[in-house]
Formats: C-alpha cells, sequence, structure tokens
C-alpha cells in the first residue's frame, strides 16, 4: 500500500515502505496543487488517493477527509477600486491603482495636488489674489460721490456725481431732459395741416397754404357727394378746381363705401387746372366721396 506521510516541517513520503524526505523553496506561481484523503479512523493519519489538482485519484471513502496540499498557494486576490493586481495563484501584489495615487516627491512647499482630467494628478500652486480680485472693508465714499472701481491695492476709487448740460434744442430741469419750446412742433395738427413758425420761436397749426411774397399754395375741395341708393349702379364723378391762372400741384380724393374708377389731373378750356375724380356704386348700396387739389399761385 502506498502512502504519504506530511509533517509540518518537511515533507515526509512513504511509499512501500521506503521513506524519503524532500525539502524545496516555494514556488513564485503556477504553484502545483495536490488533493488527497486523509484517514480520520482505523489508520488514522494515513493520506492516500493523491492526484495533482483539485480532485483526489478516485473519491475518499466515509471514514477519509478530503484534504489539499501545496507550495502555499492561495484562493484568489482581488483588487478593489483604487487598487490594481490580486491573482489566484503564487505570489501576488496589491498597488494603489496611479489614478488613485496622489505625487509624492514633485510638489513643492505649499502646492497642492489637482486633476488633470485624463486620470492622473499633478503639482500646482496656490492662485494669488490683489486688490483687483476683492476690496478691502469698512470703505465709503463720501456723500454726494459715487464707485467708479477698485484699484490694485483694493482701494475705492469714487468721483463725484457726474454732471450735465444741456445743448442746442434741449431744456433741462434737475435731471430732465426736454425739447425746447422753439424746436417743439405741435402735436395735434388735424390731417393736411402744417406745422408754421409763429415768429417766436413758437410753432402753431395751419393749412397747407405757405405764402412766399406774393406766391401762396391753398388746398380746394369738392365733395362729399352722395352716390348710390336704391338706383340698379351709380356712377358719378367731380372736379376740385384750382383759381383760374393757379397751377395744380396734386390732388387725390376722399372715399366712403364707393369704387373710385379714376383720379387724375383735370385742365379746363382756359388756364383753368384741378383734380378729377369719378366713382362708381353698386346696386342699392350708397356712399360719397368728394376730389381735392393742391394748387399753386404765383404772384
Amino acid at each position: 500500500m502506498r502512502f504519504l506521510l506530511v509533517s509540518t516541517a518537511v515533507g515526509v513520503i512513504v511509499l512501500g515502505g521506503t521513506a524519503a524526505i524532500a525539502i524545496a523553496a516555494y514556488p513564485s506561481d503556477s504553484v502545483t496543487v495536490y488533493t488527497g484523503c486523509l484517514d480520520t479512523s482505523g489508520s488514522a493519519g494515513n493520506v492516500g488517493d493523491f492526484a495533482v489538482g483539485s480532485n483526489p485519484s478516485k473519491p475518499c471513502g466515509s471514514n477519509q477527509m478530503l484534504i489539499h496540499l501545496s507550495g502555499g498557494t492561495i484562493t484568489k486576490v482581488s483588487a478593489g477600486t483604487g487598487l490594481t493586481g490580486g491573482g489566484s495563484n503564487g505570489y501576488v501584489s496589491v498597488g494603489i491603482d496611479p489614478k488613485y495615487q496622489l505625487p509624492q516627491s514633485a510638489c513643492s512647499s505649499g502646492q497642492f495636488v489637482a486633476s488633470d482630467g485624463a486620470g492622473g494628478w499633478s503639482c500646482q500652486s496656490q492662485k494669488t489674489y490683489s486688490g483687483t480680485d476683492f476690496a478691502l472693508s469698512n470703505q465709503a465714499c463720501s456723500t454726494g460721490q459715487f464707485l467708479t472701481g477698485i484699484d490694485v491695492s483694493g482701494v475705492k476709487q469714487c468721483a463725484s456725481d457726474q454732471t450735465y448740460g444741456n445743448g442746442t434744442g434741449l431744456d433741462l430741469s434737475g435731471n430732465t431732459f426736454s425739447l425746447g419750446s422753439g424746436y417743439q412742433l405741435p402735436q395735434n395738427c388735424p390731417s393736411g395741416e402744417v406745422a408754421t413758425s409763429n415768429g417766436d420761436n413758437t410753432w402753431s397749426c395751419h393749412n397747407a397754404g405757405v405764402t412766399s411774397g406774393s406766391s401762396y399754395s391753398y388746398r380746394i375741395e369738392s365733395g362729399p357727394w352722395n352716390i348710390g341708393g336704391f338706383d340698379f349702379g351709380d356712377n358719378q364723378s367731380t372736379t376740385a378746381w384750382c383759381n383760374y391762372g393757379d397751377i395744380v400741384t396734386g390732388g387725390g380724393f376722399y372715399d366712403d363705401n364707393t369704387d373710385i374708377q379714376y383720379s387724375d389731373n383735370a385742365y379746363g378750356s382756359g388756364k383753368e387746372q384741378g383734380w378729377y375724380v369719378d366713382a362708381n356704386e353698386g346696386a342699392f348700396a350708397s356712399g360719397h366721396f368728394a376730389a381735392f387739389a393742391d394748387c399753386l399761385h404765383l404772384g
């Protein structure tokens, strides 16, 4: 019968009644594992049925215990968060992951470490600040002044309140500007009227006629004229004539619910000039219209 007897100090191998003692150094990797059966009764302490690997050469009996023998291997060492290395056989090592390692010799006194954004760390100097970053405390401008800035030493910069002046066409009352009366045009002139100087730096509304020596302009109207009613359509026309010998410079029409067919200069048999308007109205409808002419008299 072959069997293996293992002591705590040396390996004693008993094969066929001949004993040999073998002492060897533990390997650093690829450590061999042996598996056998240890007798627990009768010839207790005897080991047999050895085989290389995790299983004996044959299954252990009811009075035997399964045992594993090796030169010092491990089951498994795992590297967790922040660590590298580990293994399941032989010598294994565990170290700090570089992403979790802070510089140990590169930083100067007073420096700090900062992430480089790529999983590493580097030494950085402390940021310094000047008066442009912080203002000194307990500072105030004098009454009537306002703060304009902070100098490099952190001291306030103050200035007197800004003063303003009113230029041409402006009035100034306190902090309020307004247009001078001579530059204000009236805001309530009726349609077609113009602003005319009163000769005293004020303005007022007047009809479009503006005189210049013996020449002047004016507007003349014809209408309004009613058109339509219970007729099956109606057509009417009118002319706003300038005074005899005057020149028509423009014209137009006023319209309320009519269809203007024609609007243009009109010329009489002599020197009459004006503005002609032709209007139409549909059946069972009514409205009114008028013509106006802008005229120029040359003195």
